[in-house]
Protein backbone atom coordinates (compact mmCIF):
# COMPACT_ATOMS: atom_id res chain seq x y z
CA UNK A 1 0.00 0.00 0.00
CA UNK A 2 2.81 2.39 0.93
CA UNK A 3 4.66 1.61 -2.33
CA UNK A 4 1.48 2.24 -4.32
CA UNK A 5 0.99 5.60 -2.62
CA UNK A 6 4.61 6.61 -3.32
CA UNK A 7 4.30 5.46 -6.94
CA UNK A 8 1.06 7.42 -7.33
CA UNK A 9 2.64 10.56 -5.84
CA UNK A 10 5.70 10.24 -8.09
CA UNK A 11 3.50 9.78 -11.15
CA UNK A 12 1.44 12.84 -10.22
CA UNK A 13 4.57 14.97 -9.78
CA UNK A 14 6.09 13.83 -13.09
CA UNK A 15 2.80 14.29 -14.90
CA UNK A 16 2.41 17.77 -13.41
CA UNK A 17 5.90 18.68 -14.58
CA UNK A 18 5.10 17.54 -18.11
CA UNK A 19 1.93 19.65 -18.17
CA UNK A 20 3.88 22.71 -16.99
CA UNK A 21 6.50 22.05 -19.65
CA UNK A 22 3.85 21.75 -22.39
CA UNK A 23 2.15 24.93 -21.17
CA UNK A 24 5.47 26.80 -21.17
CA UNK A 25 6.21 25.50 -24.66
CA UNK A 26 2.82 26.73 -25.86
CA UNK A 27 3.41 30.17 -24.33
CA UNK A 28 6.78 30.44 -26.07
CA UNK A 29 5.35 29.23 -29.37
CA UNK A 30 2.45 31.71 -29.15
CA UNK A 31 4.76 34.65 -28.47
CA UNK A 32 7.13 33.56 -31.26
CA UNK A 33 4.14 33.37 -33.62
CA UNK A 34 3.13 36.92 -32.65
CA UNK A 35 6.65 38.21 -33.33
CA UNK A 36 6.78 36.50 -36.71
CA UNK A 37 3.30 37.73 -37.68
CA UNK A 38 4.46 41.33 -37.21
CA UNK A 39 7.63 40.58 -39.19
CA UNK A 40 5.70 38.90 -42.00
CA UNK A 41 3.24 41.80 -42.22
CA UNK A 42 6.15 44.24 -42.43
CA UNK A 43 7.75 42.32 -45.28
CA UNK A 44 4.67 43.19 -47.32
CA UNK A 45 5.67 46.86 -47.10
CA UNK A 46 9.12 46.29 -48.58
CA UNK A 47 8.13 46.75 -52.23
CA UNK A 48 6.06 49.87 -51.48
CA UNK A 49 8.96 51.28 -49.48
CA UNK A 50 11.35 50.79 -52.40
CA UNK A 51 8.86 52.15 -54.94
CA UNK A 52 8.34 55.25 -52.80
CA UNK A 53 12.10 55.77 -52.57
CA UNK A 54 12.36 55.75 -56.38
CA UNK A 55 9.46 58.18 -56.75
CA UNK A 56 10.92 60.50 -54.11
CA UNK A 57 14.23 60.44 -55.93
CA UNK A 58 12.47 61.70 -59.04
CA UNK A 59 10.52 64.32 -57.10
CA UNK A 60 13.72 65.54 -55.42
CA UNK A 61 14.87 66.82 -58.83
CA UNK A 62 12.29 69.57 -58.46
CA UNK A 63 14.03 72.28 -56.36
CA UNK A 64 10.82 73.23 -54.54
CA UNK A 65 10.20 69.62 -53.45
CA UNK A 66 13.81 68.58 -52.88
CA UNK A 67 14.08 69.16 -49.11
CA UNK A 68 10.81 67.42 -48.27
CA UNK A 69 11.50 64.54 -50.65
CA UNK A 70 14.96 64.00 -49.15
CA UNK A 71 13.61 63.98 -45.58
CA UNK A 72 10.94 61.43 -46.51
CA UNK A 73 13.54 59.36 -48.36
CA UNK A 74 15.75 59.33 -45.24
CA UNK A 75 12.77 58.20 -43.16
CA UNK A 76 12.22 55.29 -45.55
CA UNK A 77 15.93 54.41 -45.40
CA UNK A 78 15.86 54.53 -41.60
CA UNK A 79 12.85 52.20 -41.53
CA UNK A 80 14.45 49.80 -44.01
CA UNK A 81 17.71 49.81 -42.04
CA UNK A 82 15.83 49.17 -38.78
CA UNK A 83 14.18 46.12 -40.33
CA UNK A 84 17.51 44.82 -41.59
CA UNK A 85 19.15 45.33 -38.20
CA UNK A 86 16.29 43.59 -36.40
CA UNK A 87 16.43 40.63 -38.78
CA UNK A 88 20.21 40.40 -38.41
CA UNK A 89 20.13 40.28 -34.60
CA UNK A 90 16.97 38.14 -34.21
CA UNK A 91 17.69 34.57 -33.15
CA UNK A 92 14.68 32.33 -33.79
CA UNK A 93 16.29 29.45 -31.86
CA UNK A 94 15.43 30.07 -28.23
CA UNK A 95 14.99 26.35 -27.51
CA UNK A 96 18.01 26.00 -25.22
CA UNK A 97 16.94 28.84 -22.94
CA UNK A 98 14.98 28.41 -19.71
CA UNK A 99 11.30 29.36 -20.06
CA UNK A 100 11.59 32.69 -18.23
CA UNK A 101 14.59 33.71 -20.31
CA UNK A 102 12.92 32.64 -23.57
CA UNK A 103 9.76 34.58 -22.72
CA UNK A 104 11.77 37.67 -21.79
CA UNK A 105 13.76 37.44 -25.04
CA UNK A 106 10.66 36.97 -27.19
CA UNK A 107 8.83 39.81 -25.41
CA UNK A 108 11.81 42.12 -26.06
CA UNK A 109 11.85 41.05 -29.70
CA UNK A 110 8.13 41.72 -29.99
CA UNK A 111 8.65 45.23 -28.63
CA UNK A 112 11.54 45.83 -31.03
CA UNK A 113 9.68 44.60 -34.11
CA UNK A 114 6.64 46.68 -33.07
CA UNK A 115 8.89 49.76 -33.09
CA UNK A 116 10.12 48.83 -36.57
CA UNK A 117 6.50 48.28 -37.61
CA UNK A 118 5.47 51.75 -36.43
CA UNK A 119 8.50 53.37 -38.04
CA UNK A 120 7.96 51.60 -41.36
CA UNK A 121 4.23 52.19 -41.63
CA UNK A 122 4.63 55.86 -40.73
CA UNK A 123 7.42 56.37 -43.29
CA UNK A 124 5.50 54.56 -46.05
CA UNK A 125 2.28 56.43 -45.26
CA UNK A 126 3.88 59.89 -45.11
CA UNK A 127 5.90 59.34 -48.27
CA UNK A 128 2.86 57.94 -50.07
CA UNK A 129 0.79 61.01 -49.20
CA UNK A 130 3.57 63.32 -50.38
CA UNK A 131 3.97 61.40 -53.63
CA UNK A 132 0.24 61.36 -54.35
CA UNK A 133 -0.05 65.13 -53.86
CA UNK A 134 2.99 65.92 -56.05
CA UNK A 135 2.54 63.62 -59.05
Amino acid sequence: MKKTLILFAATAIISSGCKDSKNEEQQEKQLFTEVMAIHDDLMGYESTLMENKKKLDSLAKNPTLKDSAEILDRNLTTADDAMGEWMHQFDPDYSGKPHDEAMKYLQQQKQEIQKVDTLTKKAVSESGRFISTHK
